[in-house]
């Protein structure tokens, strides 16, 4: 019997209401597979308690917070100190957080748990539990930027805590250093000493330049040792620098260039948006190249070409920089400086390129109504290991005679091997007027 003729007689035998009952059953399986496969968590931040101390009614701690899929819900942050009555809580952020629960019961357990919110509910990211008593020692409460954090030299406010049941400490006093990121060790400390009973103090004038700042809260005691009470490493707020410039400009086209300073972070991203006027035209996204490409290459190929553009009119370039925060490993979008252009007006041209052997003829005419192009030009350059060297060329002045104009000119080929010969005509006054014509390669 055939497998068609089994399975036609296995069907009769089931009643309909077991026929369907298979049917929706498999149909209900299916339909949940589906939905379970789209169901994506994003990762889980990371939160590490760096210091925490308990003291007679107080408990300090700092905390440093990363989030490099960027999941938590902005405002759901937070520190919860709690004991066995009473919960208190106070607001946190990405990066190192130092700070102080006061006016707390003595001798008692309290748990402190760092907890934030995906989207699926408040979230423990890291907990410790300790007991307050009377303890003698000391920490960094708060770590506050004073200054616009784009300013050349940056002021700090520093709080900090003092426990001294014994009447030990004889003076109190903070020492911080600085160093960059391609810096080992930190190598000269700078020592401020604090008034008795004073709380904060004021770190002035770091440069502000991608550094890391340690401080280090210390006591001298009546045996005139210094005591480390605490220690707190942060980093000046990351900058990140982001130029374009147009390299070309035609009646229709603009052909931009890309400068970026990035320190200790890969995978940055400049989003561009064309605007005429109030209007957006146009938006594109571009990588840049490492800062050795940048600086010896000067390839085509790295440049941003926006292209259907109107001839003789006024654009704006808004520039803003993608990339991932390497303190707190956050995804950043920060604004930076355009650029405005004006395309030229329209202009057209007739162009003949003859071999006669030893040298090429070249013949172009000019339909130019403005006199946007007054030079027609030639250059050579050579492939040097990894970057192209310029070795000579010539300039050709173009004689205005009406809209219509034609210059002649003869190019001696090369005695040396050569990467390419460009051809083209510009403005002299305007480095970004011009257009390549021809590219004759060896």
């Amino acid at each position: 019997m055939s497998r068609m003729q089994q399975f036609k007689d296995q069907q009769k035998k089931l009643t309909r209401f077991q026929a369907l009952k298979s049917i929706f059953s498999s149909m209900l399986i299916t339909t949940t597979a589906i939905i379970i496969a789209v169901v994506v968590i994003p990762a889980s931040p990371k939160a590490e308690i760096q210091s925490i101390n308990a003291f007679t009614d107080a408990i300090t701690y700092t905390v440093n917070v990363t989030d490099s899929d960027n999941a938590i819900i902005d405002g759901t942050l937070e520190l919860v100190l709690e004991n066995q009555f009473d919960t208190y809580h106070q607001t946190a952020s990405p990066g190192v957080n130092s700070g102080m629960f006061s006016s707390l019961e003595p001798d008692t357990k309290y748990t402190l748990r760092v907890v934030a919110d995906k989207g699926f509910g408040p979230e423990v990211l890291a907990s410790q539990s300790l007991s307050t008593a009377p303890n003698p020692g000391g920490a960094i409460t708060g770590i506050l930027l004073l200054t616009e954090d784009d300013q050349y030299t940056l002021d700090y406010q520093i709080d900090y805590y003092i426990s001294d049941p014994f009447f030990d400490y004889t003076q109190i006093q903070i020492s911080y250093a600085v160093k960059y990121s391609s810096e080992l060790e930190y190598q000269s400390f700078t020592t401020s000493v604090l008034g008795l009973g004073s709380t904060q103090m004021i770190l002035p004038s770091i440069y502000n330049e991608n550094l890391s700042v340690l401080i280090r809260l210390e006591a001298i005691n009546t045996n005139m040792e210094t005591v480390l009470l605490d220690e707190v490493e942060f980093h000046t707020p990351y900058q990140i620098y982001a130029y374009i410039y147009p390299v070309q400009i035609t009646s229709t086209t603009v052909s931009l260039s890309a400068w970026v300073e990035a320190m200790d972070v890969e995978d940055v991203v400049l989003e561009l948006t064309l605007m005429e006027g109030y209007v957006v035209q146009q938006k594109q996204t571009f990588t840049p190249t490492s800062f050795y490409d940048q600086y010896y290459q000067h390839s085509e190929d790295q440049h941003i070409i926006f292209e259907h553009l109107k001839p003789n009119t006024t654009y704006y370039i808004e520039l803003s920089v993608r990339y991932s925060d390497p303190y707190t490993k956050q995804e950043v979008v920060k604004p930076m400086e355009g650029v405005e252009f004006t395309t030229s007006p329209r202009y057209s041209y007739e162009y003949l390129l003859e071999d006669l052997g030893d040298y090429y003829l070249v013949t172009i005419t000019l339909n130019d109504p403005e006199n946007i192009i007054d030079t027609a030009y030639y250059e050579v350059y050579q492939q040097i290991d990894e970057y192209e060297q310029y070795m000579e060329g010539q300039n050709f002045q173009i004689i205005p005679d009406g809209e219509v104009k034609t210059i002649q000119f003869e190019i001696y080929k090369p005695t040396y091997d050569f990467s390419r010969i460009i051809i083209g005509i510009r403005n002299s006054f305007d480095y970004t007027k011009y257009e390549t014509i021809e590219v004759i390669t060896e």
